[in-house]
């Protein structure tokens, strides 16, 4: 019954299942995988986009909490974190995504 499903058949390739390590391993990475996707889809939809002097060009003002200096570099740290974070859940999804198609 489960062997006619596709995700079944592609985390499966094995036909010795208890036999083998590498379909627990393969299990485990996809959900790794999963995992590293859905974060870096929602890192990168909670970073601002680049457009920093578009309010000054419109006519925008600056905000009181830009005056003071925390105001102003909080955004930095928070944009740099987020980069920080999206760079290495990237590289992890990168990294499982080879070594799930090697041990293939």
């Amino acid at each position: 019954m489960l062997r006619d499903l596709s995700c079944y058949t592609l985390l499966m390739a094995d036909s010795n299942f208890f036999g083998s390590p590498i379909p627990t391993i393969r299990v485990i990475l996809a959900v790794i995988m999963l995992l590293s996707a859905i974060t870096v889809a929602v890192l990168v939809l909670f970073q601002t986009s680049n457009s920093d002097g578009t309010s000054a060009f419109t006519g925008g003002s600056a905000s009181k909490d830009n005056e003071t200096f925390y105001g102003r570099n909080k955004g930095r740290r928070v944009e740099s974190k987020l980069k920080m974070w999206t760079f290495i859940t990237a590289g992890v999804l990168a990294v499982c995504s080879i070594v799930f198609y090697v041990l293939r």
